[in-house]
């Protein structure tokens, strides 16, 4: 089969795919992923081929462009799912070594997105440093993926807390006992899929809002509003996040659903069957 992966041009969009990509690959197929310019050295350093399509764009405005589009409805209805599981990728890099072994407290882990840096100037009110100062001299590591501008604001860094740029969700979440973000799906789905409890404060814009109902649904965690509260708010909830069992059972549900879909490398003959269908119905 010759495979055309059409993605959103940020990171988020890429790394759901990068399994399923790779096994077709295994399987002897042809892949390409096409996006905009910005995407393609993401695209291959996870060992693909990219294919620029467009020039660079205002991704804060095609956002709210394709979210007013009623199209999209449409497609949803017409379209045929494959289920596939969700496995863990985030990109590549060295293991900290900080990350070797366990944590020596409840780990807890801050991400704003790296997508979301570049598609929103203002993190929707979120009180970074309020939060930090919060935490210290509690309990608990902080980790805290932000970036020089999210900390730009912060006055000081607790003892307890570890402010990094970036590094990959599926080294860091192993030993972390939850986690706080935007409510991307890619970061639900990393999260879920290594059973952490989360905390989801949505970005306004984004589809945050719906996964957040989802999870708390599902009890394997809780949400804020998309702005107007405040660092004791978010502390609370996060108490309960680590204190109540209930969301750890819940959390280690989510991960058992997953398991119910077929990986990437089951997907593949399902893929290739349905190629093989169509493509007869055509002759």
């Amino acid at each position: 089969m010759r495979v055309l992966f059409t993605l959103f041009p940020g990171a988020a969009h890429l790394y759901p795919v990068v399994p399923l990509a790779r096994a077709l690959l295994a399987a002897g197929h042809e892949v390409r992923v096409a996006s905009h310019p910005e995407l393609t050295g993401a695209v291959t350093a996870a060992g693909l081929a990219a294919v620029e399509i467009g020039d660079r764009v205002d991704v804060p405005a095609l956002v709210g462009a394709c979210a007013s589009d009623d199209r999209l409805d449409r497609i949803t209805d017409e379209v045929r799912y494959q289920p596939v599981r969700r496995i863990p990728y985030t990109g590549g890099g060295a293991v900290p070594e900080w990350l070797h072994g366990p944590a020596e407290r409840p780990r807890v882990v801050l991400t704003l997105g790296v997508s979301t840096r570049k598609m929103f100037a203002e993190e929707a009110g979120f009180p970074v440093s309020e939060l930090l100062e919060m935490v210290a001299g509690r309990d608990i590591e902080l980790v805290a993926t932000l970036d020089r501008d999210q900390l730009a604001s912060v006055r000081s860094i607790p003892e307890n807390v570890r402010t990094i740029d970036y590094v990959p969700l599926d080294q860091l979440l192993p030993t972390s006992s939850a986690i706080v973000h935007h409510g991307s799906v890619g970061t639900f789905g990393i999260a879920a899929a290594h059973r952490v409890p989360q905390l989801i404060v949505p970005v306004e814009g984004g589809d945050g809002v719906v996964v957040a109902r989802y999870l708390e649904d599902r009890g394997a965690g809780l949400s804020m509003g998309t702005g107007g509260f405040t660092a004791a708010e978010l502390w609370k909830n996060l108490e309960r996040l680590l204190g109540e069992a209930s969301f750890q059972t819940a959390a280690d549900a989510l991960h058992a659903d997953s398991l119910a879909s077929p990986s990437p490398l089951d997907a593949v003959p399902a893929l290739e069957a349905l190629t093989a269908h169509h493509r007869a119905g055509r002759r």
